[in-house]
């Protein structure tokens, strides 16, 4: 609320972003498109898309705690249920936790009471 009071702009846009442009909805990612992009791993990638799933792929594989942030729309939740089974996958008795401001299942967590909804 301050960054918007200082500097006129909504608290999720960058210098230069109008809401429509965070809201505009054409952008969003959708899971067709993870589905898409699991399906083309053999190489038929660009390079950016290549070296963003390798960097999915490697914090999947850390262990450590992430922080997902982004602007509305923008590929969180698909890109957190991406990470999410990578995980399962790779470690079916992992402990992982979600802190977020919506209430979605992710991948089977929030049944297992390990969502935590944060509202703010």
């Amino acid at each position: 609320m301050q960054l918007q009071q200082a500097t006129g702009q909504p608290a999720a846009a960058l210098p230069g972003q109008s809401m429509q442009d965070i809201a505009r909805g054409d952008d969003k990612v959708t899971g067709e498109q993870q589905q898409t992009l699991q399906q083309n791993i053999a190489g038929s990638l660009h390079p950016s898309e290549s070296l963003a799933l390798n960097t999915l792929q490697a914090l999947a594989r850390a262990d450590s705690s992430t922080a997902l942030v982004a602007a509305p729309g923008s590929g969180k939740s698909v890109t957190l249920n991406y990470l999410i089974q990578k995980i399962l996958a790779d470690s079916p008795n992992a402990d992982i936790w979600v802190i977020s401001a919506k209430n979605d299942s992710f991948c089977g967590l929030r049944e297992k009471e390990r969502v935590i909804v944060f509202d703010g």
